[in-house]
């Protein structure tokens, strides 16, 4: 701003001389114009032009302003609602009850030009932030709202500050813009706290604090691109994330929840609704009875989750011994979807905890000599009948072209003993006669007597050697035990 703007700025308005009138927003309504200009903008200053529009001081968008001006004024107007507060305090009760649903703070549009002070300030009155610009540091710590407070589309551009606020009445964040850290550590809701399509650019940290019996704390449609922390939060009342299919609240790689160590009265009031999840989001802390709903399991990019991403973000915030905290945490998305009658992700889940737990195991290279992966291997841990399948099929196949190879021997017993003697009496060598006995089987034939064993029907012709007997013994054991897992497949896949 130029020295001439400035002293322009400050000069009183002489009686009856004619002043261009506040722009107050791009965006206000024409509806609030005339209420606004009379309630909120400062009108016994001259207006100043700026980029081809003039606005009182309050909504001058610069900070090039004349910012002692401003304060002044601002905490004139803080405290004229003090003063009037108490004034109302004398009135009779009747009287104290329509004065007070007509006091309040009305900061709406305003563009703060520099850091904002209300730290262990008391609100005694309505609230009203909206649309208003916090260029600076906004700091509202352990400020008390007795009423309701609204910063509905407010903009924080710098950090701000409401550790350990107490929110008596409504506290209306919709659609308000955090483009850095916003701190809500300690902070108190004692009732309703909206969020509506608010956007958080950084970090939003709710470490610690309390969410009463009857608050409800909506979270629709918000946007997070940082960390979600709720660290020891305590949570007694409703928490509710609510996105859509082309807004499902969590977007970008850095964007996460952390529940760690939540203290959860009910857990069956924390609702995810419409939300894109990981499951390191809820390590440390129980999420059985968390309500999900049409939530994607998914990562930012679309891909598919893996246990495998899943352990290196884990190491990637420290977490000490992450295998066995994955593996918990997955037991009990697993009972929490087996209990919604939701089979198909309780079964992923399912799949994720056992392949963490055999992932923690041993080396590599020394898996093969656990059971564990023998379980994964020909089933998914009981959870792919169409794995389980295929590799019954492999048994079945496998044996019957060992039955069928030249070092299998079967005796076909007296039948072919009759046939035998028809040989020599056709002058057949009796060589001939007895290879004729213990012949080979085709591959048709070793197929048909592998499903005769894997039966356990004891088929004809006998094992003639020992070698045959141990592959009979191997797939008595082995293919109905494969068939046992093929049938525990299905049924937790069709008849839960």
């Amino acid at each position: 701003m130029s020295r001439k703007e400035t002293e322009i700025e400050n000069l009183p308005v002489s009686k009856g001389a004619k002043k261009p009138q506040c722009h107050i927003h791009d965006e206000v309504k024409n509806r609030q114009v005339e209420e606004i200009r009379q309630n909120v903008c400062v009108n016994d200053l001259l207006p100043t032009e700026f980029e081809g529009k003039h606005y009182c001081v309050f909504h001058l968008p610069t900070k090039n302003k004349d910012i002692v001006k401003f304060e002044q004024i601002f905490r004139d107007r803080l405290e004229a609602v003090e003063q009037e507060a108490a004034e109302n305090e004398k009135l009779s009760e009747d009287k104290q009850a329509e004065a007070k649903s007509k006091l309040r703070y009305d900061f709406r549009y305003v563009w703060f030009p520099s850091t904002v002070h209300f730290y262990n300030y008391k609100f005694v009155a309505d609230v009203y932030f909206n649309l208003a610009t916090f260029s600076a540091v906004a700091n509202f710590s352990k400020a008390t709202f007795s009423a309701h407070a609204y910063f509905k589309s407010a903009t924080f551009s710098a950090a701000a500050y409401f550790k350990s606020v107490t929110f008596s009445a409504l506290a209306n964040f919709s659609l308000t813009t955090f483009s850095a850290d916003a701190y809500f550590n300690s902070a108190t809701f004692s009732t309703y706290a909206y969020f509506r399509k608010a956007s958080f650019s950084a970090a939003a940290d709710f470490s610690l604090a309390n969410f009463e019996e009857l608050s409800r704390i909506f979270f629709r449609q918000t946007k997070f691109s940082g960390t979600l922390r709720f660290n020891y939060t305590n949570f007694k009342g409703y928490v509710a994330f609510e996105g859509k299919q082309k807004n499902r609240l969590f977007v970008g790689e850095k964007a996460l929840i952390d529940l760690q160590n939540a203290r959860i009265e009910d857990a069956k009031k924390i609702s995810f609704h419409t939300v894109r999840l990981e499951l390191g989001w809820f390590i440390n802390t129980d999420a059985t009875e968390f309500v999900f709903t049409d939530c994607k399991w998914r990562y930012a990019d679309g891909k598919r989750l893996n246990v495998k991403t899943e352990l290196q973000n884990l190491k990637n915030r420290e977490f000490e011994n992450p295998n066995a905290l994955l593996t918990k945490t997955c037991w009990q998305l697993a009972d929490n979807h087996e209990e919604s009658k939701s089979f198909a992700k309780s079964s992923l889940f399912r799949q994720f905890a056992n392949q963490s737990r055999r992932l923690e195991e041993r080396a590599r290279y020394l898996q093969p000599f656990s059971l564990h992966w023998w379980y994964y291997a020909v089933s998914f841990y009981g959870e792919s009948w169409w794995r389980a399948f295929v590799v019954l099929i492999g048994i079945l196949v496998l044996f019957g072209l060992l039955y069928a190879a030249p070092f299998a021997k079967f005796d076909y017993g007296e039948k072919k003993r009759e046939i035998a003697v028809e040989a020599v009496e056709q002058k057949i060598s009796d060589s001939a006669a007895e290879g004729e006995r213990f012949r080979d089987m085709t591959w048709d034939e070793g197929i048909v007597h592998s499903l005769y064993v894997a039966a356990l029907q004891r088929p004809e012709p006998k094992s003639a050697d020992t070698l045959t007997k141990l592959f009979v013994i191997l797939e008595t054991i082995f293919a109905p035990l494969q068939a046992a897992l093929l049938a525990l497949a299905i049924r937790r896949k069709f008849m839960r």
